[in-house]
């Protein structure tokens, strides 16, 4: 019905995200993907494609592999697929509270688009500021 929301009218933004794609080498199509979905097609698209080149799964398989999607940024959403052991691996992470807390840096990006940008560029000069990590960089602290 005229009027409704999920009636397009010419000039109308799409209300619905598409991300038909099509793999080339050279000149020539190797492999076209387009899935159904909404607003997670632009994240789990991508996912079966690293799954089928870089990992090399057959493409029925690299298109079934468990994935994952950002819903606000931050929280993320596991497809009922993900193996419960990953599940209990991530539920066991420190809190969003915890990690802020011993943070060094913190980026906040509910503001502007400048603010992000200059946050980010801070961060980018301290952390290149820093000294050369030492030959035991990146082993766990021991007490």
């Amino acid at each position: 019905a005229r009027g409704s929301p999920n009636r397009v009218e010419r000039g109308d933004a799409m209300p619905i995200c598409v991300a038909p794609s099509i793999v080339t080498e050279g000149d020539a199509p190797v492999l076209a993907l387009g899935t159904p979905g909404s607003y997670g097609i632009l994240q789990t698209q991508p996912q079966a494609f690293v799954q089928y080149i870089d990992f090399g799964l057959p493409l029925q398989q690299a298109i079934e592999a468990p994935r994952a999607r950002l819903t606000d940024g931050r929280a993320v959403l596991l497809e009922s697929r993900v193996e419960a052991d990953v599940r209990a691996r991530m539920g066991k992470q420190a809190s969003r509270e915890t990690r802020r807390a011993i943070a060094d840096r913190v980026i906040d990006n509910s503001g502007s688009f400048e603010s992000l940008v200059a946050q980010v560029d801070a961060a980018l000069a301290w952390a290149t500021s820093l000294p050369p990590a030492g030959p035991r960089a990146g082993e766990p602290i021991r007490s």
